[in-house]
């Protein structure tokens, strides 16, 4: 997960910039990696919840540095909807 709102925003602000944002085909969803590089980024810290509560909040986690942002989308009548982003851990 982001390790903060702000890293959030900002993948989301950069993401907007990115030639063919969406990957769109025909199928009702779409989805796409894109690099820290390909958004402009050059760092995003992110965490791993490695344990939760009983609220499903996150109580333990390991930090990791991603070298790209994953982002999901659906197609909900004619709108395309953002369903899921997530930092990818670099490998």
């Amino acid at each position: 997960m982001f390790a903060g709102k702000g890293k959030f925003e900002a993948a989301w602000r950069q993401y907007r910039y990115h030639p063919n944002p969406r990957n769109c085909g025909g199928g009702g969803q779409a989805q796409q990696s894109v690099s820290l590089q390909a958004l402009g980024m050059t760092w995003l810290d992110a965490y791993s919840c490695t344990a939760a509560n009983g609220f499903g909040e996150c109580t333990q986690y390991t930090a990791y540095v991603a070298e790209s942002v994953f982002f999901g989308f659906l197609l909900i009548g004619r709108n395309w909807i953002l369903n899921t982003c997530f930092p990818e851990p670099m490998t």
